[in-house]
């Protein structure tokens, strides 16, 4: 890591962060950050490549890999908050009550007294421009209005992202060299990186006609499908055809929404998952629709079909998460004693552990964090997220207990499955 590699990760990450809600809320165009594999960070790592590295070869140093990967770790990281992994969801959900209040639900007088005036926009005006937009012509935003929410809920996602990131440190050592995690996201800009010490401008991994040829498919489809936006007269190259205009009989209308997609960016990433994870997700998947089915045929409720999937799927899989998050904890069992000892004792003797060889003292103290400040990161993060939702009207106990699961949970979710 250098004060170079930051300082353009910095920029990158900004860049991104303006260029997401742009594409995916104004010009509703390809997502550039909101998908399992980040097109984006993508594009900006192979800019870098195949752009910068050789212009800066001619002039100064190029970019080593060590920099390269420090880029590209920060660009991964932060790609997601401006979209579906945090603002898109964040922003909508606070302010729909205002937008969808009315006489006949009475929700003004049902729960808004007891929501704070940080915690979400309760002016009307405000609510109806989110949803509906500016008139024609002009852009204007009651920031009055939403400075409280976003700085209050700022302070919520610091706790997470702290939190995360800690467990993430504590926990590095075990997925890594005991679980050998395959972290699937890392596996293509690997490749493109190829060998340290080749002496060539351009990686080996953009010389291959085979790497163009996979590269230009999908790019010449979404090319031309893009400009047949712009462009109705234009024919259509199609990538989906549903399939629930076949299932309109009972028990079958259960599934509800059922697409194929070709899908290029998913066929490639799938072929970087674990095999047994990859069967877990095509399995379960037509499990579900299989249950919506039989459910269906014994007249039971479905629920509401929350973006793609329905409301009784829903809670099976916050259960799942939950038991996920306690197998997690009790694999880690030992690895996690380990880095409590560690982190109260830090100068005590060198002890050897026999039961876990990954997680001697030496070896754990040569972390990118240290086990004490580590745990105390995550306290200091879940406390923030407890403290925060205890001030927000929620119980100690339920604030505690979510704030836990949520950080505890989710990061290896994120590491393992990317969905």
């Amino acid at each position: 890591m250098t004060t170079r590699s930051v300082v353009i990760g910095i920029f990158a990450t900004a860049i991104l962060a303006i260029a997401t809600p742009i594409g995916d809320f104004w010009i509703r165009g390809t997502w550039l950050a909101s998908c399992h594999l980040p097109v984006g960070v993508l594009m900006i790592f192979v800019f870098l490549q195949l752009v910068v590295n050789p212009l800066l070869h001619r002039i100064g140093t190029p970019l080593a890999h060590s920099e390269l990967v420090t880029i590209y770790g920060m660009t991964l990281i932060s790609a997601g908050i401006s979209s579906l992994g945090f603002a898109a969801y964040f922003i909508p959900i606070i302010i729909a009550p205002t937008y969808y209040q009315s006489p006949e639900n009475e929700w003004n007088i049902t729960f808004f007294h007891h929501v704070p005036d940080w915690f979400a926009p309760l002016d009307t005006k405000t609510a109806r421009l989110f949803f509906e937009g500016t008139p024609s012509q002009t852009f204007w935003v009651p920031w009055e209005y939403w400075i409280k929410p976003i700085a209050a809920w700022s302070v919520f996602a610091l706790g997470l992202f702290l939190a995360m990131t800690c467990v993430c440190v504590l926990l590095r050592r075990q997925w890594i060299e005991r679980e050998r995690l395959g972290f699937p996201l890392v596996q293509l800009p690997i490749e493109m990186l190829g060998a340290e010490n080749q002496n060539r401008v351009i990686p080996a991994f953009f010389r291959s006609p085979v790497v163009w040829i996979g590269i230009a498919l999908p790019a010449i489809i979404h090319t031309w499908n893009g400009l047949q936006f712009h462009f109705p007269t234009l024919p259509r190259i199609p990538l989906s055809y549903s399939l629930s205009q076949y299932l309109t009989d009972k028990p079958w209308n259960g599934i509800r929404m059922l697409v194929a997609i070709i899908y290029f960016s998913a066929i490639g990433f799938v072929y970087l998952l674990p095999t047994d994870l990859a069967f877990s997700l095509w399995f379960f998947y037509l499990w579900y629709l299989l249950v919506a089915v039989v459910m269906t045929q014994f007249g039971l409720p479905l629920g509401q079909l929350i973006y793609v999937t329905h409301e009784f799927a829903a809670y099976q899989m916050a259960g799942g998460f939950l038991f996920f998050t306690l197998v997690i904890l009790w694999r880690a069992r030992r690895h996690l004693a380990n880095t409590i000892r560690l982190a109260l004792h830090p100068s005590g003797p060198q002890i050897p552990n026999l039961s876990d060889p990954t997680t001697s003292s030496t070896q754990l103290a040569n972390e990118p964090m240290s086990p004490r400040a580590a745990w105390l990161g995550l306290l200091i993060g879940i406390g923030t997220m407890t403290t925060w939702s205890v001030i927000a009207g929620v119980s100690f106990i339920v604030s505690f207990t979510v704030s836990c699961w949520i950080a505890l949970g989710l990061p290896r979710i994120l590491e393992f499955a990317f969905v």
